[in-house]
C-alpha cells in the first residue's frame, strides 16, 4: 500500500488510517539461497513436458505439469533459457529475433514461459543458413551485406519448401585493437530480422563482437560478473 501527496520536500504529509483489516490468504517462506523457477505451457495453457531448461551451466527439464527449478543458478549466469521443442515454432520479439530467454536476476525466483505449437507438428527436417563471420568492419561493409546478402538469403529460403533457420557463427562486426565496430551492431540486428531474411536467425558472440583493446589489462571480476572480463 502507498500512501502520500504531492506536497514539498520541506512539508510533513502525515495520514492516520483507522479500521483497516488484514487477511493473509497464503503465506509462502522466501527461498533462503537463489533459485529459478518457473513453468513453460503451450498457449493453451496446457503443460509443455520435458523441456530442457538452463542458465548457461545447469539444465534441467520440465516435470509432467510444465514446472522446472534450477538450484543454485550460476554465479555467472546471465540468462534463464529454453530448448525450443521440435513441435514449437520459434517465438520472436519485436526485433525480429528469437526469443527464448530472458535475463537472470538474483533477486528474482520465477521465470515463466509459453511455447507456441507448430501447425504441421514435429518438423522432422529444414535447411540451415550458417553465416560465417559476416565481421562487418565499416558502415560501407555492413551495407553490402544489407543490400546484397539479406536479399539472396531470403530469396534461397523461400525456393526451400522446408523450415529455414539461420546461425551467425560469431564476429558479426569487427571490433579489434584500436577499432570499434560495435555501433554497427544495431544495425545488423535489424538487417537479420525474421522479416527481413525470411527465417529465424540465432546469433553466436566471436572475439571482435566485444571491445578490446592493444594492451595487457588482465582478465579481472567486474560490475558484471565475477570471473569474465
Amino acid at each position: 500500500i502507498a500512501l502520500g501527496g504531492a506536497l514539498d520536500a520541506s512539508t510533513t504529509n502525515r495520514m492516520f488510517l483507522d479500521d483497516i483489516r488484514v487477511f493473509i490468504t497464503a503465506l509462502e517462506d522466501a527461498p533462503t539461497a537463489p533459485i529459478a523457477k518457473g513453468t513453460i505451457t503451450y498457449t493453451d495453457g496446457t503443460p509443455a513436458a520435458g523441456v530442457s531448461v538452463s542458465d548457461g551451466y545447469t539444465v534441467v527439464q520440465t516435470a509432467a505439469d510444465g514446472t522446472y527449478t534450477i538450484e543454485h543458478p550460476h554465479q555467472d549466469a546471465w540468462y534463464i533459457f529454453y530448448s525450443i521443442p521440435a513441435d514449437c515454432d520459434v517465438n520472436i520479439n519485436s526485433k525480429g529475433q528469437p526469443y527464448f530467454f530472458t535475463k537472470y536476476e538474483p533477486e528474482r525466483f520465477e521465470y515463466n514461459f509459453t511455447v507456441v505449437r507448430s501447425s504441421g507438428g514435429k518438423q522432422d527436417s529444414f535447411s540451415l543458413f550458417c553465416f560465417a563471420d559476416p565481421q562487418c568492419s565499416s558502415e560501407s561493409n555492413r551495407l553490402r551485406f544489407q543490400r546484397e546478402s539479406v536479399p539472396h538469403f531470403k530469396a534461397h529460403a523461400a525456393a526451400k519448401g522446408v523450415p529455414c533457420y539461420g546461425v551467425t557463427l560469431g564476429d558479426i562486426v569487427s571490433s579489434g585493437d584500436s577499432s570499434n565496430t560495435n555501433p554497427q551492431m544495431p544495425h545488423m540486428c535489424e538487417h537479420m530480422a525474421k522479416d527481413k531474411v525470411g527465417f529465424p536467425v540465432f546469433q553466436t558472440m566471436g572475439n571482435h563482437d566485444y571491445l578490446y583493446f592493444n594492451g595487457s589489462a588482465p582478465i579481472e571480476p567486474d560490475e558484471n560478473s565475477s570471473t569474465y572480463n
